[in-house]
Formats: C-alpha cells, sequence, structure tokens
C-alpha cells in the first residue's frame, strides 16, 4: 500500500457541543486548558464552573480540492460547512478560497479523528502547533473498466489520524535520492547535470 504526507493547518474554533475537550479562556490574555466545561481531572486544574471560558474543537485543514460531501472551512475561516448536492450547506459561499477539513477533534462529524494524545500536546503547546503531516494512500477501483485513483486520509482503527513530524531537515544521503527519484519520474535515467550538480554542492 503506497502512503504520502499531507502537510496539513491547524485550525481552532468555539463550539457549544459538549463533546470538546478543549477549553479556552475568554481573556486577552488567552490560554488553553483540557476538559470539558464544568469539568476537572488530574490534566485540568482549572475551575471553568463560570462563564470564562469557551468550549473548542480542532480541525486539520488543508488545499485539497473539495469534493461533494467534504466539510471545510469558510473563506472567512470560521464557518464549518458540507459541500452538497445542489449548493453548500448553511452559508454560500465560493470554493476557491476555502479549506477541507481532513480531520477534527468532533466525533459528531463523522470524519477522520485528531487523537488525543495530539489534543493534549496542543493545550500544553498552548496553540503554538501550526501545522502537521498527516498519512495518507492511494486507492484505486477498478470496477468501472478504467481504473480510477483517489488519495484518502490514513487512520487507526479507531478511525483516528497518523500524525507525523514535520520534517524540516535532511541529510546528504535524502537529498540525493530525492533528487534521483525525481529525475527517474521524468527521464527514467540520471543526468549527468544532476551527478555534477551533487558533486559541487552536497
Amino acid at each position: 500500500m503506497k502512503t504520502a504526507m499531507l502537510k496539513c493547518n491547524v485550525r481552532m474554533l468555539p463550539t457549544e457541543k459538549a463533546t470538546s475537550h478543549i477549553s479556552m479562556r475568554n481573556s486577552n490574555s488567552g490560554g488553553l486548558s483540557l476538559g470539558t466545561l464544568n469539568f476537572t481531572n488530574d490534566l485540568n486544574k482549572i475551575d471553568k464552573s463560570n462563564n470564562n471560558w469557551t468550549s473548542q474543537h480542532l480541525y486539520f485543514i488543508s488545499d485539497r480540492d473539495i469534493k461533494e460531501g467534504d466539510y471545510f472551512l469558510s473563506d472567512y475561516g470560521s464557518f464549518v460547512l458540507r459541500n452538497c448536492e445542489g449548493g453548500y450547506s448553511e452559508y454560500p459561499s465560493s470554493l476557491k478560497d476555502n479549506k477541507k477539513i481532513e480531520a477534527t477533534s468532533d466525533p459528531s462529524m463523522n470524519i477522520s479523528l485528531i487523537p488525543q494524545s495530539f489534543v493534549e500536546k496542543f493545550v500544553e503547546s498552548q496553540g503554538e502547533i501550526k501545522e502537521v503531516m498527516i498519512e495518507t494512500i492511494l486507492l484505486h477501483d477498478l470496477r468501472g473498466g478504467e481504473p480510477e485513483f483517489e488519495t484518502v486520509v490514513n487512520t487507526r482503527k479507531d478511525n483516528t489520524v497518523i500524525i507525523h513530524k514535520i520534517k524540516d531537515s535532511w541529510t546528504r544521503e535524502e537529498v540525493i535520492e530525492l533528487i534521483k527519484r525525481n529525475t527517474e519520474r521524468l527521464t527514467n535515467q540520471w543526468l549527468s547535470n544532476d551527478i555534477e550538480w551533487i558533486e559541487q554542492n552536497l
């Protein structure tokens, strides 16, 4: 099974649903905490029995095409919508600047879920995690005669996405392998100028 990485941005939006495990302080000072409103446990030492906190849900969003049935964030970035037959549910908008929702901490949406372990890390960082890499797989369907391919988010048995650390450095050997793969994809052979560039720059 062929896998690939998909870079997503992490967004957090307020919610009134009791399924959220993140709360945000309603003040200019901000602040995130684990646990639903009016709930206290070992991970949550803050009393949120008043109106100073708002529940939040997380979303992994990407620039991939938004197909019928997909959820997405509006171009205003503050509305969760669904692309459905005959238009968009709840709010009319152009798909051009909208972002597809690949995963969420909201189980009621019935799509891939963000693991609780990431939710805890996100709160620990106080919302400083802005991007993630999630694993995707390539599926093909031969039932129609002609093969059709589709890239979908890969999930565990509990429907949570598989998150990988964003890579920001490479070894010399890794760079050579990337150049080789790209060259062979285009020409099916190494080119002499590629080898010369490697010798001069790596």
